[in-house]
């Protein structure tokens, strides 16, 4: 168990639409996190599963809150197969529902899951990939209060180069 000093949590003052930062007096996160790593060849299965519950203490009040925006439960499994100069990875993962205000006060986000798929290929020392995430199309919040959520994208499609333009020397 950790108990944090000093950490900013999101203040909605009553009545008003717009959230703002402030410190609180402790935070205490508690907390079993599991990974499964299996490896055949060139493909690499990997399960993640983190079991949370994150509670805060404001300044001046009593006992312990459930802190917003936490989800109590978040999976993920990753798989890839690496072929040659290629590199495909596919990725679902899932979190639990949330709360925009502490001690499961405010509104209700829903729990949710998504896909995405990644392919890289490595070409003269750069590296080209093309990710596809939220192949599922799914309308989703991760933050949101008062009646407002705040929507990831949909379905969207990234290309891109990486390159390193030296090597670090240990």
């Amino acid at each position: 168990m950790r108990y944090i000093d000093d950490k900013i949590n999101l203040i909605n003052p009553l009545g008003s639409y717009e959230y703002f930062a402030t410190n609180i007096g402790r935070a205490r996160i508690l907390g079993v996190d599991f990974e499964a790593v299996k490896t055949f060849g060139p493909y690499r299965a990997t399960l993640l599963y983190s079991l949370m519950d994150n509670k805060i203490k404001p300044y001046g009040e009593g006992g312990y809150k459930t802190s917003q925006f936490a989800p109590k439960q978040v999976i993920s499994f990753t798989n890839t197969l690496n072929i040659e100069s290629w590199r495909f990875i596919a990725i679902l993962f899932a979190k639990s529902n949330q709360y925009s205000g502490n001690d499961k006060t405010g509104d209700k986000l829903p729990g949710y899951a998504d896909l995405e798929f990644t392919v890289e290929k490595k070409i003269a020392g750069a590296e080209i990939f093309a990710t596809a995430s939220n192949i599922l199309d799914r309308h989703y919040a991760i933050n949101g209060g008062y009646g407002a959520f705040y929507p990831c994208a949909g379905r969207t499609f990234k290309l891109g180069v990486r390159y390193q333009f030296s090597k670090s020397k240990p």
